[in-house]
């Protein structure tokens, strides 16, 4: 009897899901007596948490001592896991990344230095003030989804401009090295220290080849073009251009997106509002073949 082998080739079709996501600089202040310390602050923090419900959140500045008192209120401990390092061996600022615990499984994660050598801890170049660094994960969606979702969360440098174009010209590279099949998409955020018409924000929605990239502060201005400001230094401010941005690719939409400017009594949660998106992971017919 002859043998043969045939290639059965059948569809899958997956559901659109929709997520919360949030990027949100959370002022770091040395003195606990400063009027804007942390202690005087953690609960809005969790008000935020409480309010806006992020399914993945990324911060920046927030240090070890700040994060265990996060999550030392119940509404985090219970909801949230969180991944991150310091940006030196021992000490500083996290950009950690928050992630719910019933939605998402964590599949990878690790943080890497926005310098020559990326590997190296407390490592820094081009100029920057401060070590930098990047914290990434793979979340698997709990309800199969759509594919994997790749976040990075960054930290660009306050005062070069060299070292912030080259930080983010290191993650979109790393970002598009690590792409694959099964990933729905990556979620890039954070802290750019850079204005929309910078050369940092310009070299991050640059189209490459096969990257395609979607950004929250387009929405924003078109709600409100003259009102965009996400850094206040708690004095309420709106009027002015973002600083930072959420940028997703593939197939990762963003349905809509917001700068959430609310007070918590008289006191606000940082001197950065957070920016909130409403983003969706596409469906997709993925082929699959069958030896027979």
């Amino acid at each position: 009897m002859k043998q043969f082998c045939a290639r059965l080739f059948y569809r899958e079709k997956r559901q659109d899901l929709t997520y919360t996501i949030a990027t949100f600089n959370i002022k770091r202040v040395r003195s606990e007596k400063a009027k804007n310390s942390f202690a005087n602050r953690a609960e809005a923090v969790t008000d935020f948490f409480e309010k806006v419900s992020p399914d993945i959140l990324g911060t920046q500045e927030l240090t070890k001592n700040a994060l265990e008192k996060l999550e030392s209120f119940e509404i985090i401990s219970q909801n949230y896991a969180r991944i991150g390092e310091p940006r030196t061996a021992t000490k500083g600022e996290y950009t950690a990344i928050f992630y719910k615990k019933e939605l998402f499984e964590l599949v990878e994660s690790g943080t890497f230095w926005l310098s020559r050598s990326p590997e190296k801890k407390g490592s820094s170049s081009w100029l920057s003030l401060f070590p930098r660094i990047c914290t990434w994960c793979i979340l698997r969606p709990k309800n199969g989804g759509n594919g994997l979702i790749r976040v990075y969360n960054t930290h660009l440098d306050c005062l070069s401009p060299f070292a912030r174009v080259k930080g983010i010209e290191l993650i979109r590279r790393l970002a598009e090295k690590h792409d694959s099949d099964k990933l729905c998409g990556t979620v890039i955020m954070g802290d750019f220290n850079a204005r929309p018409t910078s050369k940092t924000v310009k070299k991050m929605i640059e189209q490459g080849e096969q990257t395609v990239v979607r950004d929250s502060f387009s929405i924003l201005y078109r709600l409100d073009p003259e009102n965009a400001r996400t850094y206040h230094g708690f004095r309420g401010k709106m009027k002015g251009a973002p600083i930072d941005y959420i940028f997703t690719t593939k197939r990762i939409d963003i349905l809509s997106a917001y700068i959430d400017r609310t007070a918590y009594g008289e006191i606000y949660p940082s001197d950065h509002f957070p920016v909130v998106a409403k983003i969706e992971t596409k469906e997709e017919e993925n082929g699959h073949t069958v030896d027979h």
